[in-house]
């Protein structure tokens, strides 16, 4: 009987341990590492003159570009969700469907910059910065 009940006992106490590290592992709080501040850009790259002309490569950046000011937004994508929108009537599109945007028709517009995505505008962003056209490409 004495040995059951150490056998007991001991049971209580492993238990009670296990217990006591999970709730002591569910209570801290996990590592959290600090943020990195890096520059979007260096300074460098910033353009310290005014931009008059912006052709947008994606709706997104259409939408945004559209929202802070609309008279400086000369191209989009030919995307459906634009083509619906009443906003986006009197802008010229670059491009058509899924198809990549037409180079002759952006440098058509004369733009001051070109905003697109990385992975889908890496080719043509290349081709516009040879030709001294500004262009700024942003992953998603």
């Amino acid at each position: 009987m004495l040995r059951n009940r150490q056998n007991e006992t001991r049971w209580i106490g492993v238990g009670l341990a296990i217990l006591l590290s999970l709730s002591l592992f569910a209570c801290t709080q996990p590592q959290v590492s600090p943020l990195l501040e890096t520059p979007l850009s260096s300074p460098e790259e910033i353009p310290t003159e005014s931009l008059e002309r912006v052709v947008a490569l994606t709706s997104l950046s259409a939408d945004i570009l559209q929202r802070l000011d609309a008279s400086k937004l000369v191209g989009i994508p030919g995307s459906s969700l634009l083509e619906k929108d009443p906003r986006f009537a009197d802008i010229t599109p670059v491009s058509q469907g899924q198809t990549a945007p037409s180079l002759e028709k952006i440098i058509a517009l004369k733009p001051d910059l070109v905003i697109g995505a990385t992975g889908f505008h890496d080719q043509i962003a290349a081709r516009l910065t040879e030709l001294n056209i500004e262009t700024y490409t942003e992953s998603s």
